[in-house]
């Protein structure tokens, strides 16, 4: 060649996946010939330069993915120790039970609540902690859910140390990478105030029926009494004219015959009578005018209840 190149000789980088990398290559400026054993030797470089390159690469992507371990690790780590605090910034329970239903997280409310401590709890079934009606309702939603392998709402009861809660608790399964169900994971809201609130209302609102139907009664009531009122004065009227009427017509039947015996008596009081007959007549037109008079005052008091006296301006 032209730079004095007598001599060539090559080996193929290939890798086991057949793919080409380069050519392990010797030059020489003398004119030579390789033998049987240095052609398997430089084979044999090509396949060692081969395995070179492909152990530094494995070791770059191992390293690669340890780095990658490590931060996800770091990463788990961090989660881990936020899960906690996460879990106690809530006023909810929560709690993860296994399969056989004992216990492997609760939170600090459930410990402050309980009066029992994470290392405590740890392996321990609700049975050995809440009275067996309580602690079997438990036991029967863990199995609910795990069997379902999906969320389920419960409405349950509680022991507390001021007596009997209710929480509204929402209970899930965790499942692993083959997606079977190996914990039950549960978070329960204490709803006791809001029920009582419900029940105060429901009382008040009961009240309230009570009320508007003892109202309705006393209106009825009302209403029937202001019609006997009614029926009663309208009987009182009718008796008032009637008393009215029968003054009316007593005090005529009896004025007309007292003005006959007025008048007749004054005539009889012009003629020549002896002293003791005038003396007799007088006092019988006095005791006449003065009946007379009784009468109008029964017949005024008569229209004064009829509403009909009628008064005359004395002039």
């Amino acid at each position: 060649s032209e730079h004095g190149l007598r001599f060539y000789a090559g080996a193929p980088l290939v890798t086991k996946a057949g793919h080409a990398l380069g050519m392990v290559c010797v030059l020489d400026y003398v004119p030579r010939e390789l033998s049987a054993e240095q052609q398997d030797a430089l084979r044999v470089v090509a396949r060692q330069t081969v395995a070179q390159f492909e152990l530094r690469r494995e070791l770059k992507e191992v390293a690669r993915v340890g780095r990658e371990c490590q931060e996800a690790e770091m990463e788990l780590r961090a989660s881990e120790q936020r899960l906690p605090a996460l879990l106690d910034s809530t006023t909810s329970v929560v709690y993860v039970k296994d399969r056989n239903g004992r216990y492997l997280v609760i939170n600090r409310q459930y410990e402050e609540l309980f009066h029992i401590s994470r290392k405590q709890i740890v392996g321990k079934t609700d049975h050995e902690i809440f009275p067996k009606e309580a602690a079997d309702a438990f036991r029967a939603n863990d199995r609910k859910v795990l069997e379902a392998g999906h969320p389920i709402e419960f409405e349950e009861t509680v022991p507390h140390d001021d007596g009997i809660h209710t929480y509204i608790s929402i209970k899930f399964p965790l499942c692993d990478s083959a997606g079977k169900a190996y914990a039950a994971c549960g978070i329960s809201t204490d709803i006791t105030p809001r029920r009582k609130a419900e029940e105060a209302l429901k009382l008040y609102a009961q009240e309230l029926e009570t009320a508007k139907r003892a109202e309705e009664e006393n209106a009825a009531r009302l209403a029937q009494l202001v019609k006997e009122l009614e029926a009663a004065r309208y009987r009182a009227e009718d008796a008032t004219r009637a008393k009215s009427e029968f003054l009316a017509n007593m005090s005529h039947e009896i004025r007309t015959p007292m003005n006959a015996i007025i008048g007749m008596t004054e005539l009889a009081l012009s003629t020549h009578l002896t002293g003791q007959q005038a003396d007799y007549l007088g006092t019988v037109k006095e005791a006449a005018e003065a009946l007379l008079d009784l009468v109008n005052d029964i017949l005024d008091f008569s229209k004064i209840e009829a509403r009909k006296l009628e008064l005359e301006r004395a002039e």
